[in-house]
């Protein structure tokens, strides 16, 4: 797992997370050619397994692009509703220390790069958040990568060749008891 829990903590929503100043991304667009979709290992599971987000970004343009990492810190954002539509909070919130965090992600034109996030977890500057102990229920989930990311500086490596956000159609995943 790429993170050392050091403690669970009461920690606040992602809206109070500690944030850089902020710059403004744009939707790619379909004139960019770059575009991610996202699924599941499986559509339904019992409550408490594991459930593993594959996103895949391709790129149908004609240079190569390189962005910041998926996995990297306040890069990407995974978003849970239920089946009446309303939005849940992560279930569970961890002071996190990242290892071995790659840094960039270069697609090739016409390629497809995939990322796959354990147990629903993603990452902001010192915290994890996971939905790995979702009730029974019907959900709906979407992924939303952003670059430059909007809570801490870019790595180096990242050239600012492409800058924007991709957001996946809804991925429907069932928890049964």
């Amino acid at each position: 797992m790429l993170l050392a829990a050091l403690g669970a903590c009461a920690v606040p929503s992602r809206e109070g997370a500690p944030t850089a100043p902020q710059t403004r991304t744009e939707p790619a667009s379909p004139a960019t050619g770059v575009s991610a979709t996202a699924y599941v290992d499986k559509r339904a599971y019992r409550v408490g397994e594991p459930i593993q987000l594959t996103v895949e970004i391709h790129n149908g343009g004609p240079h190569p692009i390189t962005m910041v990492h998926p996995d990297y810190w306040g890069v990407s954002e995974i978003r849970v509703s239920d089946g009446a539509g309303r939005h849940r909070e992560p279930t569970s919130v961890y002071k996190a220390q990242r290892k071995a965090v790659q840094a960039t992600l270069t697609v090739e034109p016409g390629a497809t790069a995939s990322h796959t996030f354990e147990e629903l977890t993603t990452f902001t500057c010192c915290y994890a958040y996971t939905y790995r102990s979702l009730p029974a229920g019907s959900y709906s989930v979407v992924v939303e990568i952003v670059n430059p990311p909007l809570e801490v500086e870019p790595p180096s490596g990242w050239s600012r060749k492409w800058e924007g956000r991709l957001t996946t159609p809804a991925v429907d995943v069932t928890i049964g008891r």
